[in-house]
């Protein structure tokens, strides 16, 4: 498990080097990925690195965060744009 662990820190890591040389227009510039902004990105996987820390620590937490998930899913534009509205307006280097 340690292994793992540490491929995750370097994989954030080499991400954040990558991230970090961005300007506020290259985080609202669309990707290949899906179309996606870098912002998209960071955010999806702030939210899934969220819900597997949840997932993790037992208890209902990882299952009132889904049915949250799905209400703003049910709102916004599908589970992109719950995402968004469950950062309450985080983005780019805030997320």
């Amino acid at each position: 498990m340690l292994d793992q662990a540490l491929d995750f820190r370097d994989e954030s890591d080499a991400l954040f080097a990558v991230l970090d040389t961005l300007d506020d227009s290259d985080w609202a510039r669309e990707t290949q990925f899906k179309h996606w902004t870098p912002n998209d990105i960071v955010a999806h996987l702030e939210m899934g690195n969220y819900a597997a820390d949840l997932s993790l620590r037992g208890g209902d937490e990882f299952a009132n965060f889904v049915r949250r998930l799905n209400e703003l899913s049910a709102s916004a534009t599908g589970r992109l744009g719950a995402t968004h509205a469950w950062l309450g307006g985080l983005k780019n280097r805030t997320c």
